[in-house]
């Protein structure tokens, strides 16, 4: 089977910050996190100080365009106007916002060349946190870093590479689902929540997700064949659900105003037998998350078999 083929490079890299005052924690820390990040990084590599990256004679090499403007070779044939992000960050999801913190744990999963841009990741982190977070601009130590495989060191050892993972292992037909932080999906341009997801709706949304992974930031994703395994998405069952929709709101220090951010959560059992393509692809959705937003921590997935 020619999804076998697929080969994405992961490596995650897991940090520990510790706050220097007191901070009352967002709902979800994804937003915050992701937007010190990409502000730090920008500051740690860029040398031509334009305010807009696009015509910037460095743009083609620029980490940060590649990190977080990351671009699509296929823009101008209409195809595809930017690529996914090459990382996924995992934050933090509470009950409710406000809570006293004395820890932020978090960690952020690369893609493809992504994993030779790790130490630049961790010192852009470090410096973040060090800038501060919150509307109180809270300021945070970078307590720990670790890696797979790596025992965990201060900064002041080093900022590590992390070591590509194993590719995840195969599915059984029917496993379950667990959507730990929001999922946002669309149907014909149109939210889905709780009640609407459907079968052919979730096996559109992996192949979209993992085929692009796989084609922007991998390789094997031209041996896949799109049409047929769009087909058989539809062939994707829901067995049984317990889902809600979880309300988040961001604010968008770029845009300036706050930005609705909500999802499906909960747990759904999903039946691949008749999709067998799908539930190849399905694999990689606990390092790849599915949806919108997972730069910043969006659709995070669980995979368990199902009873």
């Amino acid at each position: 089977m020619v999804w076998h083929m697929l080969d994405v490079q992961t490596g995650w890299i897991r940090f520990s910050l510790e706050p220097q005052a007191p901070f009352r924690a967002p709902a979800f820390d994804g937003s915050m996190l992701r937007g010190g990040f990409g502000h730090a990084l920008r500051r740690l590599v860029c040398v031509m100080r334009q305010r807009d990256c696009a015509g910037c004679p460095l743009e083609s090499g620029c980490m940060y365009v590649r990190l977080f403007e990351t671009r699509s070779d296929w823009a101008a044939e209409g195809r595809y106007r930017r690529a996914p992000h090459p990382f996924v960050l995992r934050g933090n999801l509470r009950d409710r916002r406000g809570e006293p913190v004395e820890r932020i744990d978090f960690r952020m999963t690369l893609f493809g060349a992504a994993l030779a841009d790790a130490p630049f990741v961790a010192r852009a982190v470090e410096e973040a946190a060090a800038r501060g977070f919150g509307p109180d601009r809270t300021r945070f130590a970078l307590r720990e870093i670790a890696v797979a495989g790596q025992a965990a060191r201060t900064p002041e050892q080093g900022y590590p590479l992390p070591a590509p993972a194993e590719d995840p292992p195969p599915l059984p037909e029917r496993v379950r689902m667990v959507f730990v932080t929001p999922v946002r999906l669309t149907r014909q341009g149109r939210p889905v929540d709780a009640g609407t997801l459907d079968g052919p709706t979730l096996g559109r949304a992996i192949l979209r997700r993992v085929g692009l992974m796989a084609t922007f930031h991998g390789q094997g994703a031209d041996a896949l064949d799109f049409a047929a395994l769009s087909a058989e998405a539809d062939a994707v069952r829901i067995v049984d659900r317990n889902l809600r929709w979880r309300k988040l709101v961001r604010r968008s220090a770029r845009q300036k105003a706050r930005q609705a951010i909500g999802g499906i959560v909960g747990e759904v059992s999903v039946d691949f037998a008749d999709a067998p393509g799908i539930g190849e692809l399905a694999r990689w959705l606990p390092a790849m998350h599915l949806g919108k937003g997972t730069s910043m921590g969006l659709g995070q997935v669980e995979i368990v078999p199902d009873a």
